[in-house]
């Protein structure tokens, strides 16, 4: 048995997050918002807003209490600090309802190709745990 393995034996739990490590979210998102603009004819660099928004996101929502977020939940962040990004970027041309409706890209992520099987295989040693700052429709 090597030293990992005689370190790992113990180990019963696996504790994940799932933004990021089972999620795909700055793919995900920046192809939607991407495309999303490009139906309104917005240009933009829609990598460099992704990762603005997702650091806004993170500031805003780790180590708070869920009364003082924003809706009460990540989705409520997410609303609040896109409205931050854009206006940082200089991006004006989505409605209240646009930007609602971009919001919900956050919903509509794609898992990385091998979490499902990757998953099903640690699934049979360990008992797994999920831990996130996600809404909970979205996991």
């Amino acid at each position: 048995m090597t030293t990992l393995d005689n370190n790992l034996k113990d180990i019963k739990v696996l504790a994940f997050d799932v933004g990021g490590t089972v999620v795909d979210w700055h793919t995900g998102i920046s192809k939607q918002l991407a495309a999303f603009g490009g139906q309104k004819g917005i240009e933009a660099d829609w990598v460099a807003l992704t990762k603005a928004w997702r650091r806004h996101s993170l500031e805003s929502a780790v180590n708070k209490p869920r009364k003082e977020l924003p809706g009460g939940n990540i989705d409520g962040v997410h609303r609040e600090t896109l409205n931050k990004v854009l206006s940082e970027a200089g991006i004006e041309g989505f409605s209240a309802a646009e930007r609602d409706e971009m919001t919900l890209f956050w919903h509509h992520l794609d898992a990385w190709p091998d979490a499902a099987s990757s998953h099903a295989r640690l699934k049979k040693k360990f008992m797994m745990a999920t831990l996130t700052i996600l809404s909970v429709s979205l996991i």
